[in-house]
Formats: structure tokens, sequence, C-alpha cells
């Protein structure tokens, strides 16, 4: 592993917090903190400055004090502009290795820094990508790009420094809200669904009675078909996350007790996936938890929220007490892209507490509800919109994560075509990773 000085002007929590996650998990350099500038000026090897040095063209510019800051602050002003690839950046100072203050942008986006200032809540209580400061470029992973900018800048001023070798990688996860439509449904829920369907839906009456008596298999029954699309394309294992929360208004997932969710949830689990839970709407999250291990055997250590109900820093810091390790909620429910600029997995900064936690992020990149219900894309649309964002993961050898759902392939409830989508979807984005 090759070693890069590294000097600023100061010490904190959020400098080395930004400067180790693109300098030693991004690139793979081990990183050395230099403690004075005299230090640095001396030192002969592979280098660099955080902050203007008259002296020496190795740094990158300072234009906030973020990093210097504890404290939660208004956002400095932050004015786009786009380089010579069409990426965007910011807070541009010229004289540097690069030309803005990519620490200071990073960490602003990476902290989800915004999200701790005060926002207008949609209605579920979320903050919603149009407020970003970079939402005209949240569809692109501009991080990424300009970590990897930073990294071929670096080896062209040394040469014989080693960049990690990154390459595009490609995860697909489900979110479990319903397992079945009508399977494993107490008697009072499976008789409000047949009044219903009597009265509104005749067809999907006598759907829910050929699965009932075993002649059909359920529609949300979709796993052994998952299984067969992953196989095909060498997809070892895939994320599963359960809802396993008390019936009610947003949470109407399969009872907990159902003796046929433990079956499914078991037969996952042994064929190699990856079994996390989906903290409900309402209830006690920790309970929930127990439920899973109940089935599973094993204390859950993947989450993402239902409804992707994000806020900072009071869900993840719960998740922490509750022995979770990963959480895959980072996206937006209403658009596509990267909520915090970046496509790879990171640790979480904890802004109140002013230090990293050791909860890792996994961003996901795009939702099948994003696309058909908040987009209202066409099924053409919306594979103009993922083949742009899988060209873009290429390009910066970034990480695909996708998140779908098991109800999503019943085309009578609105969803006609979009199982053949999500299929050729899986080719389009595990291809990436041959090229």
């Amino acid at each position: 592993m090759s070693a890069l000085a590294f000097y600023a002007p100061f010490s904190s929590a959020r400098l080395h917090y930004i400067a180790q996650l693109i300098f030693e998990q991004h690139l793979g350099l081990s990183l050395h903190f230099l403690s004075s500038k005299a230090d640095f000026l001396a030192y002969s090897g592979p280098k660099l400055a955080y902050g203007k040095l008259a002296d020496s063209p190795l740094f990158i510019p300072k234009l906030t004090a973020v990093l210097e800051q504890e404290d939660i602050r208004p956002l400095p002003a932050i004015a786009w502009q786009m380089d010579q690839n069409n990426w965007p950046f910011a807070l541009s100072a010229k004289g540097g290795i690069i030309d803005f203050d990519l620490l200071s942008l990073a960490f602003l986006a990476l902290s989800r820094y915004e999200e701790y200032l005060a926002f207008e809540e949609d209605p579920h209580g979320r903050f919603s990508a149009e407020q970003s400061f970079f939402a005209a470029y949240l569809r692109r992973p501009w991080l990424d790009y300009h970590f990897n900018c930073l990294g071929e800048l670096l080896v062209q001023q040394f040469p014989a420094l080693e960049i990690k070798a990154l390459a595009y990688a490609f995860l697909p996860t489900y979110d479990i809200d319903f397992a079945y439509k009508y399977k494993g449904l107490p008697l009072w829920r499976q008789g409000g669904k047949l009044l219903k369907n009597a009265y509104q839906r005749p067809k999907e009456l006598k759907r829910q009675l050929a699965v009932l008596v075993g002649q059909e298999p359920d529609p949300y029954d979709v796993f052994s078909h998952l299984a067969k699309a992953h196989q095909s394309l060498d997809i070892a294992a895939a994320h599963y996350f359960f809802l396993l929360g008390d019936y009610g208004p947003y949470d109407k997932n399969t009872p907990w007790k159902a003796a046929v969710l433990g079956r499914l949830i078991q037969e996952l689990q042994q064929a190699g996936n990856q079994i996390g839970i989906h903290p409900a709407y309402a209830g006690d999250w920790g309970e929930q938890i127990k439920r899973l291990a109940f089935w599973t055997k094993k204390a859950p250590k993947k989450s993402r929220q239902h409804f992707l109900r994000l806020r900072f820093p009071q869900t993840y810091r719960q998740l922490i007490t509750l022995g979770i390790e990963e959480d895959y909620s980072m996206g937006y429910a209403a658009n596509i892209g990267f909520r915090a600029g970046y496509s790879r997995p990171f640790y979480w900064f904890d802004l109140s507490e002013n230090k990293q936690k050791e909860l890792e992020i996994y961003p996901f990149a795009l939702m099948d509800v994003s696309l058909k219900n908040y987009l209202s894309c066409s099924l053409e649309t919306a594979k103009t919109l993922s083949d742009q964002l899988l060209s873009e993961l290429q390009e910066v050898s970034g990480c695909c994560i996708s998140l779908w759902h098991n109800s999503s392939f019943d085309a009578a409830e609105g969803w006609a075509g979009w199982a053949e989508f999500y299929l050729d979807f899986l080719k389009r984005a595990k291809k990436n990773e041959l090229i």
C-alpha cells in the first residue's frame, strides 16, 4: 500500500474523516498526517496539503471553514460549474492540484449536512431531493468521479504511487413489504380482501380463490423466479429486507408469525442471500429485530427503512443501539440517483456528536416505485434513465445498488410490463461487471 503524507494547518474530526474516506477508503492509500508546514515542505515523498501554500502547488484549495468547525451552521454559498468532461464541481479556486475545495464539498454531501438544518418535510417527514444543494446533479455519481480524478492527478505528480484499482459492482436488493398478497393472512384480512374483490374486482376474486385452494401461485411469490434470474447471471447473493411490523395504515405486511413467511425467510437465507430488517413505519424496531431473529436464528446486521424514512441523526443512532452495522436507506423515494453524491459504501459521520460512527452506509441508485409512481416513467423512459445511470457508474467504476419490491411484478396492480423490464435491467446491470 502506497503512503501519502497529508498536511493541514489545523486538525479536526471532520478533516480526518473526509481525508481518510477519500485517500484511504476510495484511493487505497496509507495516509500519514503531518503536524507542521515545515515537515510537509521537507518531506520528499508523495504528499498533499489542504489549504493554499505559496511554496508548493501540491494542495487542495480551502474555501470554507466547515472542516474546522464543530457545530452546525447554515450552508456556505455554493455556485456550481462544469469541468472539461461535463462533470459538476463547486467552491472553485485556482492554483492547487485541483481547482476547487473537494474536501469541504465532499464532507457536506456525505455527512448529509443539509439534512441537519431546517427543511420542508414531505407527507412522510422526509427530506426531498429538490431541496438538496446538488439537486441538479442528483443522478450523477459526481464524488466518485472527482475522487478518481484526484487519484490520477496524484499519480501524475508521483508516478510510483499505487492507487487502488476500482471496478464497477452490482448488488440487487429487495424490500419485502408484503411477502404474499393472499397467503398467510389472518381470516379478518383475508375476508376483507374477498369482499372488496367480490364487489370491485371479480377477476381478482377468482385469482384470490385460486391461490387459496392451491391452483395458482400467489401473485407476490416471485422468489423462485428471482433466484433463477440471479443464478443465470451469476449473481451470488441478493439482499432481502423484511417488514415485520404490526398491522397499521402503512404497515400491512404478512403477519410475522405466519409459518409460510418463516419458511420463505429461512429458504432465502439457506440459499446464501443476505437477510435484513425493514423497520416499520410504526412500532418497536427492537421487537421487529427479535421477530426476524426468531426465523433466522441470529440478529440481523443489515437494515433499510420502510418508506425510506430517514432523519438525522435520530434514525442512525437508534439503529446503532439495536446492533445494526449496515444501512441501505441512502436514497430518495421520489427520484433516482445518489443522495450523498457517491455510489460506494461509506461510514456515517454524526454531525451532532462530531464523530465517525461504526455504521456503514450503502447508497442505492434507483428504485422501482421512484421510476413508475413518482417519476411516472413509461417503460421506455425507465430504460433510458436506468441506462444513463449504468453508463455513468461504469465510467467511474462505481457501485450500482438497486431497490425492487416483490409486489412490483403483479400486472393486476398496475405493473404490467415491469417484470420484463426488471429482468432486462438485471442483465444490463450485471453485464457492466464484465466490461
